[in-house]
């Protein structure tokens, strides 16, 4: 990951226009197709087995104030993650402020929307932070211990949900093979979560790593010793401000509280949102239903290996809410559900993202 994002964090005198790697126009017209299509393809096989010809009968019923609410959680939720980015850029002495903190967060949540496994999205929070004067192993310090809490505080919610369940007498069901699948994601789940603690334990792996590759046969023949050693270097050094960083961390507990708990408020909120959007189309789903059954579907969306978790998302989304729904209300509340939870914030992010290339894009005309 380290040379994902070194390649576009030149320093403004070297290579004032590096971000422009990052956002690559031809990657992101081909993730954002690939999103858009299997999206539209999976709500549209959900809508052609649940009654597509309804479609326009169960949009006019739908309650638009349960939607209002529905934005309103997903606007919470980007107030979560933007304060979280500030609490613990402030943590390390880096003052970033509000807004470059929401601009940040909406250009990484695009990013990750259209790159499998959201690994467009974390690269460019690192690059991004770098410009706003943040050294770049304390950026990926940052970036990865948001990604800890954020994965810890969705596996936390998802172990609450069964007791929740048992304290207000919800029976949970599950259609035949979904049960496996969140087992198997739990899994998953849990092997990602180790790996990303141990690569904070001991963050230097990377630069061990780093010193294999650059030993190995391959790159010898295609790089010079003094560019090999230069990667090496740069990656230590990275490596020594990440540690920097976790240890710096690791005495601020005020701030890892903060942030822990915008991290909780953030899964929360979208938890809310499925809640609201199926009292909008007229399903009676009570809200501990709801949030365990859309707490489980984000812990599998997690990996699913498509950008932005296109299509499995649909289909998920319709197998764990089957059996709390009408069927002919299925097609219908996934399609609001994406609409609200994921291409609003696609559209936000997309602006911001258009604004910064097309000003990248002026200002490398200018220097020409």
């Amino acid at each position: 990951m380290d040379e994902l994002y070194r390649r576009g964090t030149a320093t403004d005198e070297k290579e004032p226009h590096g971000g422009a790697r990052i956002l690559d126009l031809k990657r992101i017209l081909i993730g954002a197709g690939w999103t858009l299509g299997l999206s539209i393809a999976a709500v549209w096989l959900l809508l052609r087995f649940t009654g597509i010809e309804n479609l326009s009968r169960h949009l006019r019923q739908v309650r638009v104030i349960f939607l209002v609410l529905g934005v309103s959680m997903i606007a919470l939720s980007w107030w979560f993650d933007t304060i979280r980015l500030v609490v613990l850029s402030r943590s390390l002495g880096r003052r970033l402020s509000l807004a470059g903190a929401f601009k940040i967060t909406m250009m990484s949540s695009f990013m990750a929307g259209v790159t499998p496994f959201d690994t467009g999205g974390e690269p460019l929070k690192v690059y991004l932070l770098h410009r706003e004067g943040v050294p770049l192993g304390e950026g990926a310090a940052i970036v990865a211990l948001a990604a800890l809490l954020h994965a810890t505080s969705r596996l936390l919610l998802f172990l609450v949900a069964p007791l929740m369940a048992l304290a207000t007498g919800v029976a949970l069901a599950a259609l035949p093979g979904v049960k496996a699948a969140l087992g198997l994601g739990l899994f998953i789940y849990l092997v990602f979560l180790g790996i990303m603690i141990a690569s904070i334990i001991r963050p230097e792996i990377a630069t061990n790593l780093a010193r294999r590759i650059c030993a190995s046969g391959v790159v010898r023949k295609i790089t010079s010793e003094r560019t090999r050693e230069e990667i090496v270097r740069r990656v230590a050094m990275h490596v020594q401000e990440f540690r920097d960083g976790v240890l710096r961390f690791s005495n601020m507990h005020l701030h890892a509280a903060a942030a822990g708990l915008l991290s909780v408020g953030y899964w929360l909120s979208l938890t809310l949102v499925p809640f609201f959007v199926l009292s909008g189309v007229g399903a009676g789903v009570s809200y501990p239903a709801a949030f365990a059954t859309s707490i489980s579907l984000y812990l599998v969306m997690a990996y699913v290996p498509t950008p932005g978790a296109s299509g499995g998302a649909e289909i998920g989304s319709a197998a764990l809410f089957a059996t709390m729904i009408p069927s002919r209300l299925i097609g219908v509340f996934v399609l609001l559900w994406r609409l609200v939870t994921f291409y609003l914030t696609m559209v936000v992010g997309g602006l911001f993202v258009a604004f910064e290339a097309i000003s990248w894009s002026f200002r490398k005309l200018a220097a020409d």
